[in-house]
């Protein structure tokens, strides 16, 4: 009795305490109270005046009543995560024989539960407190998943009510008040309570490190409110970093930029940037998949060793939580780093600047697929495959084994609203508006790295589909969190009245240096991080060319290129994108191609489906080759809508085998990604692969290439004594040829009289060769038994040989096997070589005889 007077009593003084009804966010927004009978009816509830509910229970079973606030206006609260209780007052009513248990609990907005370890009771007629610290790391228990209680709870606290159950049938009611926040966060010392080290790694192997703070934070992800890195103990030269002199905050660069200079690694330990992060469980549910988080939430760093020997490391953190600065530096810990075999990150290549290579110095040429998506609408529509079922990273996983197995090297992977985007709109599941990161898609990011690295695949990373700032081109700006007149603006917490504010507005420029940094943080080091790519189709945003001109779109790229490479382990490759074809990026040059933080050049290769695909690469070619920089194309497949499915295929192929002789840094990305998975056309790139496995173009930047087009002979002609005793004697019986270098309409005549080449010569010993009958190629014959034998062609080798005898090795492009191998001879001069019979097209490696077995 004297512990329910006090309860009484403490009910009559709090009800004259000026305290923080829990979600009193803004006057506009609603709030909604309702109750939730054992039989699952819901009853909607009216406040009355003294802010109380009175709402009707029926037993047996559970019963909930509680308050939940508009999902328009929601947004994480600062005064949620700033208390130290969460307060309900409660009387039961009604004929109960026997107390009513009752937990206190609440919810995410997306579902989230947590709820009171301790089970309070409720006797009718007597007013009770229902209580609970929530300031303290476990104080509520989950409920469906395994994630512990912590700040970024609190904070994200969206419904709050009481749970009710008895076993008693009988019906009553219950008068609530509440929730109401009381009493101000604890806070605690500023410590390290642990930290996960291994002490061995491995040169050029990513490894994690996990530590825990022994303070939470409103928002984990806001630098200027907690800022955490690793400092490296090592040679700055180490690192191959390069800084801006200056770099926060961005407004301050604003309307120039000449105070970004770039500068080397200042004297001292070598910093870059920790992350906050959350574990997931992942399950499926038929075809969907399902992420669960559990544990404990952690701060971790990512660190790639790039020399065998002992490295030094320790952590700083910089807390401004207060209002004042904090900083607490950790020990030095040594990790000893073993040397490995392992390839390292990817570079441009230093001797051959149109290429890549790793950071040992071996050739890299990419073969590659864009998988912007696991699902892909559009192609579902084109291709008629019907509605598909979104299984997530089931999904990925997948297509990333298949890829492995098959050669393929180089995925380009979207950071979009539908797939791995860290920002987006608050209606939906895992996205709290801007400044607060998507930790599910966090993880499946993590994930797709993961699989990248078990099937020896690298990952082009794109941050943002144009769609995101466009009204018309794959329109995304009704739900950008930046928009500021879409129906979620507040929970948003946006700020911009249209798309075309966004490349000069001060607080987007913050927002962009948190989000590339967290980035950098979370996959900055590892080495299967191919580029980050900043921008798809940038070019079709609103406004793009005007945005162009101002300045604005090229600062912004200069300043978000600075603020990732400040904050990159890896210093990886930088790019960003434009659509249509090579003409587009060239036109975009100045934000494209020319900026000297961009590594590469990457376009779109869409066109006429009268023009064949390895013309288009030409054109590339002509237009891309002065720039000096590795050029690939990330988008093709016929025109932006897809073609039929036999001009497809010749895509396919012929991207293949024309990337590498058209001076490609890489192979094509197929946009259709789900034409090759389906149809299992991975065959197509296992032979390439196969072909160029040990290939390369050569390290000094000296490349001969010749094109020739040549007559089909009949097969009398070629194997009559006078061709075999003078190859000079071919050359009075082949027509002259047209060399077409640009991209234009097919060449007339019948496809059985005409057979083209392409040839390379990566040194005076070695040449590689691809010849095609381009009708053919152009039309795919999917059906192999419409597939034409054809013979008579003749190969003109002019390349720059030394004289001696040589092994002409062909090889099918549909296997990349060895099919016929030929001694030959040669003089120094130029020489016709008959082409065994094929069907659409061959390849051929002609390389010195002394040692070929070898």
């Amino acid at each position: 009795m004297a512990e329910r007077c006090r309860h009484l009593k403490f009910l009559l003084v709090l009800a004259f305490l000026p305290a923080a009804l829990l979600f009193s966010a803004e006057k506009t927004e609603k709030m909604f109270y309702n109750a939730v009978a054992a039989n699952g009816l819901e009853t909607a509830l009216e406040q009355e005046e003294d802010g109380t509910v009175s709402a009707p229970l029926a037993f047996p079973g559970g019963c909930r009543v509680y308050r939940t606030r508009d999902r328009q206006y929601f947004r994480a609260d600062p005064a949620q995560f700033n208390a130290r209780y969460l307060t309900f007052e409660a009387e039961l009513q009604g004929a109960f024989r026997q107390p009513v248990k009752a937990w206190i609990y609440v919810k995410n907005k997306d579902g989230l539960w947590y709820q009171t370890e301790q089970e309070y009771k409720l006797y009718p007629g007597e007013p009770a407190i229902l209580q609970v610290r929530i300031d303290r790391r476990g104080a509520m228990l989950p409920s469906g998943h395994g994630k512990i209680w912590c700040g970024e709870e609190a904070a994200c606290m969206f419904e709050a009510g009481v749970s009710l159950y008895s076993e008693e049938k009988v019906s009553g009611k219950l008068i609530l008040r509440g929730p109401v926040l009381e009493g101000e966060r604890e806070k605690p010392p500023l410590e390290i309570l642990y930290w996960d080290l291994p002490e061995k790694a491995e040169k050029h192997r990513m490894f994690e490190s996990r530590f825990a703070l022994s303070r939470d934070y409103f928002n984990p992800f806001d630098p200027e409110e907690i800022r955490v890195d690793y400092e490296l103990d090592i040679p700055p030269e180490w690192s191959n970093r390069q800084l801006t002199a200056k770099f926060f905050p961005f407004h301050e660069a604003l309307p120039v930029s000449n105070r970004w200079k770039r500068t080397t690694q200042p004297p001292g330990p070598v910093i870059f940037p920790a992350f906050y992060t959350v574990d997931f469980r992942r399950s499926r549910h038929f075809t969907e998949e399902l992420l669960t988080p559990e544990g404990h939430s952690n701060w971790a760093f990512r660190m790639t060793p790039r020399k065998p020997g002992p490295v030094r490391v320790r952590l700083r953190v910089t807390d401004r939580s207060s209002g004042k600065e904090e900083v607490l530096v950790s020990p030095w810990r040594t990790i000893e780093v073993i040397d490995s075999d392992l390839p390292g990150f990817v570079r441009v290549r230093k001797n051959n600047p149109r290429y890549f290579e790793f950071s040992n110095g071996e050739f890299f040429f990419p073969v590659s697929l864009n998988i912007h998506t696991n699902i892909d609408r559009r192609s579902e529509r084109q291709f008629k495959w019907g509605l598909l079922p979104d299984s997530g990273t089931y999904d990925y996983d997948e297509y990333f084994r298949a890829c492995g197995k098959n050669g393929i090297t180089l995925l380009e992977i979207w950071m979009a609203s539908w797939t791995c985007a860290l920002e987006w709109d608050s209606a939906r599941k895992g996205y709290y508006g801007v400044g607060r990161y998507n930790m599910e898609n966090a993880w499946r990011l993590d994930h797709l790295f993961r699989l990248a690295e078990q099937n020896g695949v690298y990952i082009n990373l794109v941050l943002a589909p144009h769609g995101e700032l466009s009204y018309s081109n794959d329109q995304e700006w009704d739900d950008n969190p930046f928009n500021k007149n879409a129906w979620y603006a507040k929970a948003n917490g946006a700020f911009l009245a249209t798309p075309d504010e966004f490349w000069s507005h001060p607080d987007v420029y913050r927002y962009t240096y948190n989000r590339n940094r967290y980035i950098a943080a979370r996959w900055g080091a590892s080495p299967h991080l191919f580029a980050y790519e900043f921008w798809s189709e940038v070019n079709l945003v609103n406004a793009g060319d005007r945005h162009r001109r101002s300045g604005f779109l090229m600062l912004w790229h200069n300043l978000a290129a600075d603020a990732t490479r400040e904050n990159d382990y890896g210093q990886h490759l930088m790019s960003t994108h434009t659509c249509s074809d090579a003409a587009t990026t060239h036109y975009w040059r100045d934000v494209c191609i020319e900026p000297e933080r961009f590594t590469h050049i990457v376009s779109d290769a869409y066109r006429s489906p009268s023009i064949s695909f390895f013309d288009q690469l030409l054109f590339h070619e002509h237009l891309l080759n002065p720039f000096e920089k590795p050029a690939q194309v990330t988008e093709f497949g016929g025109t932006s809508m897809g073609s039929n499915s036999s001009l497809i295929m010749g895509d396919i192929h012929s991207g293949l085998w024309a990337s590498f002789f058209a001076q490609q840094s890489a192979s094509p990305a197929l946009w259709w990604h789900d034409v090759i998975h389906f149809n299992n056309y991975y065959n197509h790139y296992k032979a390439f692969s196969e072909f160029l496995k040990g290939e390369d173009p050569g390290k000094e930047p000296v490349f001969k290439r010749t094109q020739t087009i040549s007559a089909l002979l009949p097969e009398k002609i070629l194997n009559s004594p006078e061709a075999q005793k003078d190859p000079g004697f071919l050359r009075g019986k082949i027509p002259p040829f047209h060399h077409q270098l640009l991209a234009g309409p097919l060449p007339g005549g019948n496809p059985a009289e005409s057979t083209r080449a392409m040839l390379y010569t990566a040194d005076k010993e070695r040449a590689l060769g691809w010849v095609f009958r381009p009708r053919v190629l152009h039309n795919y014959p999917l059906d192999e038994t419409k597939k034409s034998l054809s013979y008579g062609a003749l190969v003109y080798l002019d390349l720059p040989m030394k004289p001696g005898d040589y092994i002409l090795d062909w090889h099918s492009t549909l296997t990349g096997k060895s099919i016929l191998k030929q001694e030959v001879q040669l003089d120094g001069f130029p020489r016709y070589f008959p082409v065994p019979r094929f069907f659409i097209d061959i390849a051929f490696k002609l390389y010195p005889a002394k040692g070929a077995d070898k």
